[in-house]
C-alpha cells in the first residue's frame, strides 16, 4: 500500500514540476519574441556611433580652429 501512496505521489509532484516547466518555456520563448530588448541595443549602438562622429568632428574642427588662431596670433605680432 505505501508504495502506490508513493508512486502517486511523485506522479502528481511530476505534473506539478512539469506545469512550472511549461510556464517557465512559455514566458521565456515569450520574452526572447520581444523585440524590446533589440531595440534597446540598437539605440545603444546608435549612440555609440553618435558620440564617436562628435568626438572626430571636435577633433579635427579643434586642430583646425588651432592652426587658425596661431596664423592670427602670428600676423597681431608682425
Amino acid at each position: 500500500m505505501r508504495y502506490t501512496f508513493q508512486k502517486s505521489y511523485s506522479l502528481i509532484r511530476w505534473r506539478e514540476v512539469k506545469g512550472m516547466l511549461n510556464r517557465l518555456y512559455c514566458a521565456l520563448a515569450a520574452r526572447m519574441e520581444s523585440e524590446e530588448g533589440a531595440t534597446a541595443v540598437e539605440y545603444g549602438i546608435m549612440v555609440a556611433l553618435i558620440a564617436a562622429v562628435i568626438i572626430a568632428a571636435v577633433t579635427s574642427i579643434g586642430t583646425q580652429l588651432n592652426v587658425v588662431f596661431n596664423g592670427v596670433a602670428a600676423a597681431l605680432h608682425l
